[in-house]
């Protein structure tokens, strides 16, 4: 029997799941949002992340009525890919709290899939770009507040 290859919702839903379980409130609430915004942007981005037999399965996925048919289609392969896109401004949230907190979750996902322990065997130079970005996004994040705070 060969092995199967984890799907992209194989890892990110149990992940983002025990990761808002350890939250509670609004902190919770912005890290579920993230979920969302994961889910739209893996269906807005599909044509750019998945492979041609991917994007088969999904087809096929969608004609069965199959709930989150792109993310059970696209293999682990994709998911840095996903992450990137979330950091770009399309896919960022315009609330800052809401921003941070997406960095947050992409930071300590990468984190995770940056450990060994994780069980993670994807492409650690993509982890590697996803954790530069999102470090870049946090600073800027922050000289923003400091100005903010210095003009009011």
């Amino acid at each position: 029997m060969e092995p199967v290859t984890p799907r992209i919702a194989d890892i990110l839903d149990p992940w983002l799941t025990a990761y808002a379980a350890e939250r509670s409130g609004r902190r919770r609430d912005r890290i579920l949002a993230v979920r969302v915004r994961a889910a739209q942007c893996l269906e807005a981005e599909s044509d750019r992340i998945a492979t041609d037999p991917e994007r088969r399965m999904i087809e096929i996925e969608r004609a069965f009525g199959t709930l989150d048919p792109v993310g059970r289609s696209i293999a682990r392969d994709g998911l840095p890919t996903l992450l990137l896109l979330l950091t770009t401004e399309k896919w960022m949230p315009a609330d800052p709290h809401d921003r941070r907190a997406q960095l947050q979750v992409l930071g300590a996902l990468g984190r995770w899939m940056a450990s060994p322990r994780s069980g993670w065997y994807g492409s650690y130079c993509d982890v590697l770009t996803l954790q530069v970005e999102v470090d870049r996004l946090r600073a800027l994040d922050r000289e923003t507040a400091v100005r903010e705070r210095q003009a009011g």
